[in-house]
């Protein structure tokens, strides 16, 4: 198989500092580059043709890969230290995005020349670019809006929720942000490594979130009440909480609501309808004015989603998710013409060496492809389609299911032939009376008890 970027369908990168081309049709795995010492955290598409992909890795350097030379080459100018590693990495209208958890972000063209730059305060984790906005969040670090052609200031800084009753201040941690598809960036959602999603409305004026789901594995919803009475403490149920990794918000669901697919840290995968407040009943329409009047959710509680359809998951930590119908999120990992972005598809990858491929309407899973290497993202080509996948996936089953029934036949051969060389070796050792024995050692026992008494009476 050659190294050209048309014979890849899709390209994954890994902790270890792999990059592998996969084919789905054919099931072949190949090894494109591979950076010593180097952890890759993110990757983006360079090029219309998709012939170079940058690769950003927890070092905070950045490499430009040519797939089909294998060449790799160090980007000096948009590196950082070894403590400032690469959060975000996306391509957007010819230019290369790149933010670092140091909340330096930075905005080049593909001949890597500056055309913006950025500081978000804190420690960022996540950063994305969408409708000529960008958005972060991270650690201890809430939501942050910019505008491309104005970022002096952010325009939109979160606040964090009210304290709880016991006067606690509620922490901050946003493992992902997302744009919600057709409204146009007014509408982000972020998820927290604490188990709650959070919907934030640039259009009303509200700084603190206007809908707060949890999605938690407690039938009480993250909820635990201490002590008795009218005011009773009410505390965060940490132990049940699974931390997200990755959400998308890929539709709109029916009704005042949108759907989003979450993965977290303990490889499950779910698809969860969010409800909206009435006063985003406007969220499709392409013409608005003024201010809407949503009342804030800050002191409320997160509350549970209105429907939840698992998938089957991983066993390792969701590392990326992809789906069709944000296309308008995720240009990073398909190119703006790509035959998946309007598959009704779900692409998720985790550190279990999987692939796994899934109906985003049914949530069956349609294959899953082992790739030999923990993944830490993937970039997906433009003319691949993933709805004929459970094809390819099937034959290799059965080759599995005849390979196993074989495997267990040659071990039910191997379990009677052993059974008989030991009945054999059984039947040819003598034959021991332990009766007799037992009567011999007692007789030997009782004379040498009697000599012991003479020898004891002389004396």
């Amino acid at each position: 198989m050659g190294s050209s970027s048309s014979d890849f369908d899709v390209i994954i990168s890994s902790s270890t500092g792999f990059l592998k081309g996969l084919s789905v049709c054919s099931q072949n795995l190949s090894s494109i580059s591979l950076i010593k010492n180097e952890n890759i955290s993110a990757m983006c598409w360079c090029g219309p043709f998709g012939s170079e992909i940058f690769v950003g890795c927890h070092s905070g350097r950045l490499y430009r890969i040519d797939v089909k030379r294998n060449s790799v080459t160090f980007v000096e100018e948009f590196s950082k230290s070894h403590e400032d590693s690469v959060v975000a990495l996306q391509s957007y209208d010819k230019s290369i995005f790149v933010a670092h958890t140091s909340g330096d972000i930075t905005l080049f063209t593909n001949n890597l020349a500056s055309e913006l730059r950025l500081r978000s305060s804190g420690s960022i984790c996540s950063a994305k670019l969408a409708a000529n906005q960008i958005a972060t969040g991270g650690k201890e670090s809430a939501l942050r809006v910019w505008d491309v052609n104005n970022h002096n200031e952010p325009i939109f800084t979160a606040k964090n929720v009210r304290s709880s009753v016991l006067e606690l201040s509620v922490p901050i941690w946003i493992a992902d942000v997302s744009f919600v598809p057709k409204s146009n960036g007014k509408l982000v959602l972020t998820a927290s490594r604490y188990g709650e999603l959070d919907i934030y409305d640039l259009r009303c004026g509200q700084r603190r979130p206007v809908a707060r789901h949890a999605w938690r594995t407690s039938r009480k919803h993250g909820k635990l009440h201490v002590g008795s009475g009218k005011h009773s403490a009410v505390l965060p149920d940490l132990t049940t909480t699974r931390p997200i990794t990755k959400a998308i918000a890929y539709d709109n669901s029916p009704g005042v609501g949108l759907r989003v697919v979450a993965g977290n840290a303990v490889g499950e995968l779910s698809v969860l309808d969010l409800r909206l407040p009435p006063g985003c009943s406007s969220l499709n329409s392409s013409y608005y004015s003024g201010v809407v009047p949503i009342k804030s959710y800050g002191s409320r509680a997160p509350e549970p989603p209105s429907g939840v359809r698992c998938l089957s998951g991983a066993s390792g930590c969701i590392t990326q998710i992809m789906c069709g119908g944000a296309d308008e999120e995720y240009t990073s990992l398909s190119s703006a013409r790509a035959i998946v972005n309007s598959e009704p598809i779900i692409i998720a990858s985790s550190l279990d060496r999987y692939l796994r491929v899934y109906n985003r309407d049914t949530g069956k899973r349609l294959g899953k492809i082992y790739v030999k290497v923990p993944i830490t993202s993937f970039l997906v080509g433009s003319s691949v389609s993933f709805m004929d996948i459970e094809k390819f996936t099937k034959k290799d089953n059965d080759l599995n299911a005849l390979n196993r029934a074989e495997t267990v036949d040659n071990s039910q051969v191997i379990n009677e032939t052993e059974q008989k060389e030991l009945e054999d070796l059984w039947n040819q050792l003598p034959v021991v009376d332990n009766d007799n024995d037992l009567v011999n050692e007692d007789n030997k026992i009782t004379k040498n008890h009697k000599k012991m008494c003479k020898r004891k009476c002389k004396t």
